[in-house]
């Protein structure tokens, strides 16, 4: 696959794949759910071999190497001497493709169990493939940084301003859920206070 010659394999990300080996699927977390207090595990998992192979998901990895790839969009394409993307490309991530178009109203949740009502925040639009942020949040994230989400709340942000990235993974659902987003909103207030 073009993702693995040009991005994956060339970074060093080993336990990343849209097809997991049966090793690596002995250390899939389960995605878990909250029933009556306490954490429950589900068989939620995507199809081993689905009638077609998504773009913008399924593809699963671990933080060890999802940490490879918000590092080398830290350093504007290159990590560990190989770059994989131009840094204009990079360049073009962070910044607003949308012109005037903000990101800032609600979005109703069509599937209460895989996700929440999501409100972004204010300022946000979108670059190639990232949320950004226009506006200084106090103790965030710098004005530019870029952001993204996985299904079973995992999250990162790379500010390249301060050179600070960071990444939240829980394996849950639903998606955005208020105590889960407000765990990352924490976390990188910590980050910042340090």
């Amino acid at each position: 696959m073009y993702l693995d010659e040009a991005i994956i394999d060339p970074l060093g990300m080993i336990d990343t794949s849209f097809r997991l080996s049966v090793k690596q699927r002995t250390r899939l977390v389960p995605i878990h759910v909250e029933m009556d207090g306490k954490w429950i595990a589900t068989d939620v998992d995507w199809p081993r071999e689905p009638d077609w192979w998504p773009g913008g998901h399924g593809l699963y990895s671990t933080p060890d190497d999802y940490l490879r790839l918000q590092r080398m969009l830290l350093r504007g394409g290159e990590l560990d001497g190989v770059r994989v993307l131009s840094a204009s490309i990079v360049d073009e991530a962070f910044r607003n493709q949308v012109g005037d178009l903000f990101m800032d109203e609600l979005i109703l949740t069509a599937s209460p169990a895989q996700s929440a009502d999501f409100q972004t925040g204010p300022g946000r639009k979108w670059g190639l493939g990232l949320m950004i942020n226009t506006l200084q949040e106090p103790g965030m994230r710098a004005p530019g940084s870029g952001a993204w989400a996985g299904l079973a709340n995992t999250y990162f942000w790379i500010d390249r301003a301060n050179g600070v990235t960071g990444a939240l993974f829980t394996q849950t659902l639903p998606f955005v859920a208020p105590d889960v987003f407000a765990l990352y909103e924490e976390f990188e207030r910590t980050t910042y206070a340090q």
